[in-house]
Order: structure tokens, then sequence, then C-alpha cells
């Protein structure tokens, strides 16, 4: 029976699709901006997987901050300040990639963006378990996933391109890529001007509501709650192992692409890379996380749970091959165009397992915040390992260690315990 007081009155339409692409907005300009501006840069693949690395951290410890987004105001404010904030954040690296030491306040730059992006998600998350009920949550899983993978399209095909364009017309890396910076803060301030008019007002928005806890229930325990849960360790191993290898792959796949041909790479143009991930990147991707939604609202997650996370792994075999064979560029964009289906198909389920584990024991925003905080250290070990790896081995053996990479991080699914329907919220 659906649950009205849980549910929103506004169509889930009105605003979880722009909730979530102004969710990856932020974490795919920082990715970005320490992949693809750094290799357009030449700086080398080591540091880049280092600078990588370390921006991620604050999406990953962001659980030690979550419960006071539990705690004081709602989470619909804490959304719409974030939101404001990260207007300025991008605005920053706009100006930043035209610095003296451009490598330095880049990083100083992305670092703002990953601290008030990782509030942002704690935030945005929790309110979107309040503002929809259990079923509408998994039908919308495949929408939302899609539309924060729309917000990598956009920077990785939109933004990249538009660099790559300026770039041709007036020469100059930097300042093409501080005009793209600039047209990113600019959308981003249009959709939060959007979410400020389209985010719904759920009746148990509210600090310490009873959705969560009592507001006097003590800070810590949000915290100790999340792992005092039967079957613990496979829940954590595969928060960690799922996205190991594409998390490696996506990391150094810019460089790669955009590396000359005497260094392993694709020598593709800044703008030619824009263009693949904008056109069939972005029709694969939305493909593929919309197909997996609907999978999961209609078969249910243990059916589905093997065959999206096998999905996953497969395009890695792609970038393998590749790397071997050198093709043209028209095989390159058919292989961008398999990992976005792929990941957007296999990530559905991913993200079902975390909303399922999180809800039902109180505290869903903060046991949210850390599986995503959880899935935060892996993209910081993965990232810190793949640069590495790739400089030392280079690019062809690189992806043959991501393809091997996807054994270990299907094993925590023989042990994964989870019920097609999460358990009634306390």
């Amino acid at each position: 029976m659906r649950d009205e007081s849980r549910a929103s009155t506004k169509s889930p339409w009105t605003f979880v699709p722009s909730l979530y692409f102004l969710q990856g907005i932020p974490y795919f300009l920082v990715q970005t901006a320490a992949t693809t501006f750094f290799a357009a840069l030449r700086v080398p693949l080591a540091q880049i997987g280092e600078a990588a690395s370390l921006l991620t951290l604050p999406w990953t410890i962001k659980p030690l901050w979550s419960p006071a987004v539990d705690l004081l105001s709602t989470k619909r404010a804490w959304t719409l300040a974030m939101q404001t904030l990260l207007v300025a954040a991008i605005g920053a690296l706009a100006f930043a990639a035209t610095s003296s030491h451009v490598v330095l306040w880049t990083i100083v730059a992305c670092a703002t963006i990953a601290l008030a992006s990782a509030t942002h998600d704690i935030a945005a998350d929790g309110f979107y378990l309040l503002a929809l009920d259990a079923p509408t949550q998994a039908a919308f899983v495949g929408v939302r996933n899609a539309c924060f993978r729309l917000g990598r399209i956009f920077v990785t095909g939109t933004i990249v391109y538009l660099a790559g364009f300026i770039e041709e017309r007036v020469g100059g890396t930097p300042r093409a890529w501080a005009y793209a910076f600039a047209a990113a803060c600019a959308v981003y301030a249009l959709g939060v001007a959007w979410c400020a008019l389209s985010l719904p007002r759920p009746a148990h928005d509210r600090p310490g509501g009873p959705a969560e806890r009592p507001a006097a229930a003590p800070f810590l325990e949000a915290l100790a709650s999340y792992f005092r849960r039967p079957g613990l360790v496979p829940v954590l191993a595969f928060i960690l192992l799922y996205r190991f290898g594409e998390l490696m792959l996506t990391t150094m796949s810019p460089p790669f692409l955009l590396g000359r041909h005497e260094e392993g790479g694709m020598a593709l143009t800044t703008k030619e890379l824009g263009l693949y991930s904008g056109t069939v990147g972005v029709a694969a991707l939305i493909g593929g996380g919309i197909l997996g939604g609907v999978l999961i609202s209609r078969a249910g997650l243990k059916r589905c749970l093997w065959p999206m996370a096998i999905a996953m792994h497969v395009p890695n075999f792609f970038y393998a091959w590749a790397a071997f064979e050198h093709p043209g560029k028209l095989a390159l964009a058919g292989v961008i165009a398999v990992e976005q289906l792929g990941y957007g198909f296999g990530f559905s389920a991913y993200m079902v397992v975390l909303m399922r584990i999180s809800q039902g024991r109180g505290f869903a925003t903060t046991h949210y915040a850390i599986s995503t905080g959880i899935m935060g250290l892996s993209t910081i070990v993965a990232s810190l390992v793949s640069g590495a790896l790739a400089q030392a081995l280079g690019f062809s053996w690189f992806f043959v260690v991501v393809c091997l990479a996807a054994l270990p991080s299907l094993l925590p699914l023989l042990f994964l315990k989870l019920d097609d329907e999460p358990r009634a919220a306390t």
C-alpha cells in the first residue's frame, strides 16, 4: 500500500531529474579537472592519479558530518544551500584554470567543490528517501542514475567539447578550459533556480524527524548503528569491490583516449572526446540506466543483481582490445558507447542495494551517506593505483588488470543477503 505520508504530492518527474543532474555535475567536474584537463596540460600520469585520488576524499569521509545533516535543519534547506555554494565554487574553478599556478589552484577549487558536493549528496539522497515511497524509489532509480550520469555526459561531453572547440578557435588550453568551466557554472546556476521552485516539502523533512530518529539521539549513534547490522562483511565487500574495476577505467580513460600514439594512447582531440561522449555516450548511458531501473522494479533485485553486475564489467574488455589494436575513431566511439551502456545498466543495481541497506533501521540519510562514503574509499584507492599502474605497465596491460579486477568484485554477491523490498522505515 502506498505510504501517502511519505510520498510527495508533486510528481517525481518535476524534481528528481534536475536534482540528480545537479548532483552529478560537480562530481564529474572534479573528475574531469583532475583527469582530462590535467591530461590536456600534459601533467604526468602518476600525478593525475594522485590528484584524482586526493580529490575523492570528501565523498569518502562525508559520513563524519552526515549526522549534522540528519539533525540540523531540513534536507531541502541543506540541498539548496549547498547548491548555492557550488555555484560560487565552480566559478572559482574557472578563474583557477588561468592562474599562474594552475595545477595548485585547480586542486584548491576542486577541493572546495568536492566538500560542498559531498554535503549536497548527503542532503539530496536523504531528501529522495523522504519525498518518495519505497515503490517509487525503486521505479525512479534508473531515472536518477541516468540523470546523475547525464551530469557526467554534460561535463565529459558538452564541457570538454566546448573546451576543445574554443581551443581550436582562439588557442590557449587554460583559457579555453576557463571559458568551458564558466559555462558549466552558468548552467548549474540555472538548475539551482529550478530546484528552488520545484523541490517539494515532504511532511517528515525536519530535523531529527520520525523518518530518522528523535533529535535527542546521540550524534555518534547514527554512525555506530550502521556497523551493528547483521551480515556487515559482505555488505562492505560489495560496496568496496563492485565498482573497483570501473573506477580504475574511469580515471585513466581520458588520458588513454587523449594520449599520443607513441605513448600508447588513442590520440583523440579534446573536441572529439567531448563529441563522442556527448552523442553515443549519452544515448547509451540513459538507455542503460532507465532499463536497469525498469527491470529491477518489475523483476525484483534478486533476479537482476548478477546479470547487472556482469554487465558492469564487460565493457572493460573493449578498452583492453582498443589498447592493443588501436582501432579507428568510429570503433572508439563504439567502445565509449558500450562502456556507458554497461555502466548505466549495472550501476542501477548498485544504487538499489545501497538504498535497501540504508532503510529500516533509522538514520536512513546517515546510513546512505556511510554507504556512499565507503564507495568513495574505493574510488580513492582505485584512482591512486590506476595512475601508478598505467604509468608502470602501459595502457594495454593496465586495461588487462582492470578486466581481472572484475573477479573479486563478483565474489561478495555469493554472500550478500537482501530482500526484494526494504523493511518499513523506523
